[in-house]
């Protein structure tokens, strides 16, 4: 628990302490927003459950290609297997985004961070097992396209792998449309 609550303090310190760069004050995009749509694949017990949550992010530019990004995310539908459904009833996470150059329509990005995730669980529509809370670091990936080489729109997809506690097997696939500004 001492090495998460550490590995936290140091991403807040490096947020916090890294200067917004001259380009994103002197009229380069200096933050963006998004909404997403996307399935979480957890693995309970040798079982995989594919619950659906549509989610926020936004963030802000600190440097030429490197952004500190926030996501919410709530419960968009459950996956049922042998009585036991799941959903991921919310989702917040706190992330790095290195981004690449856009080159011609296209930019990649990768997303560093720490993310929890609330899953709910009902063994045939009782309230058994309930709501249970897990956290970890995450490393993602993602592919985003403008919609025209100036347009502020853009649509993409991302993976992300959510290392969660309990070793519990967590990744998610998320479907974006994001606006800078």
């Amino acid at each position: 628990m001492e090495l998460r609550r550490n590995w936290v303090g140091a991403v807040i310190g490096l947020l916090l302490g890294t200067p917004i760069s001259a380009p994103a004050i002197a009229g380069e995009p200096r933050g963006f927003v998004g909404i997403n749509a996307g399935v979480f694949d957890v693995d309970l017990n040798e079982q995989s459950y594919f619950p659906r949550q549509v989610h926020l992010n936004a963030g802000v530019w600190l440097r030429e290609g490197i952004a500190a990004e926030v996501h919410w995310g709530a419960d968009a539908g459950e996956d049922t297997n042998d009585g036991l459904a799941i959903s991921a009833h919310s989702y917040q996470g706190v992330y790095l985004r290195w981004q690449s150059p856009q080159l011609r329509l296209a930019r990649a990005h990768i997303l560093s961070g720490y993310s929890w995730l609330e899953l709910e669980g009902s063994i045939d529509d009782t309230d058994f097992p309930g709501r249970e809370r897990f956290s970890g670091p995450a490393l993602g990936v993602g592919l985003s396209l403008a919609l025209t080489p100036t347009s502020p729109w853009s649509i993409g997809l991302a993976y992300t792998h959510h290392f969660l506690e309990d070793d519990m097997k967590t990744e998610s696939i998320h479907a974006a449309i994001q606006y800078d500004f």
